[in-house]
């Protein structure tokens, strides 16, 4: 009697796994009325395909559910973007030699109306210089900067690159953004998310 040892799935097979297990936990967790929004169907398949993405596989970033909701997410970003970046390389060394943590933290809200309104992003850590209240100013985070075809992955890899170049969250110096637009987003993001105030 021999034994045959059936092969172990994939890492593949095994992401895939997970996905479509927290896609489904999401939509039985959702309201069913907002889950069926183009909003919330939009943000799975995102989800999903994020998964797939370069920058998963490469281990650049990963993306977490808040508590299961679709609307909310953490992003951990593991290394520089672009890999090639001196001056990210090293923020992200001193970061962890003084810290111990090998990412950097940034959460994501989504409105009902994504993808037609932009997502409102913050680095939860570290304080960076010129990001005093930790709220992205992008031009891309903006409704004249938003572009509904935009997804998760070439967004963050655009907010990196901007870090690098030091741009972000000086929107003053950079760009020209409507001042009550700025206000709008900081008014909803207190509203909405006081948690992240504490």
């Amino acid at each position: 009697m021999s034994l045959i040892q059936k092969p172990a799935p994939s890492v593949r097979v095994l992401f895939v796994l997970v996905v479509a297990i927290l896609v489904a936990q999401v939509a039985q967790t959702e309201d069913s009325n907002r889950s069926s929004t183009p909003a919330s169907k939009r943000l799975m398949k995102e989800l999903r395909d994020f998964y797939e993405s370069t920058s998963f596989k490469d281990g650049i970033f990963t993306v977490e559910l808040v508590d299961d909701n679709i609307y909310e997410w953490n992003i951990k970003i593991f290394k520089p973007y672009p890999p090639s970046s001196y001056r990210n390389n090293i923020i992200y060394k001193r970061w962890k030699e003084r810290t111990g943590k090998d990412h950097f933290l940034l959460h994501a809200a989504y409105d009902d109306k994504y993808p037609f309104v932009p997502p409102f992003i913050k680095i939860v850590y570290p304080k960076l210089s010129g990001i005093s209240s930790g709220w992205i100013c992008h031009e891309l985070l903006t409704s004249s900067g938003w572009n509904s075809a935009y997804t998760i992955e070439p967004l963050i890899l655009q907010i990196m690159d901007s870090l690098d170049r030091g741009i972000a969250g000086k929107d003053d110096e950079q760009y020209e953004f409507d001042i009550s637009e700025r206000t709008d987003y900081e008014n909803w993001m207190n509203e909405a998310h006081p948690h992240w105030f504490e």
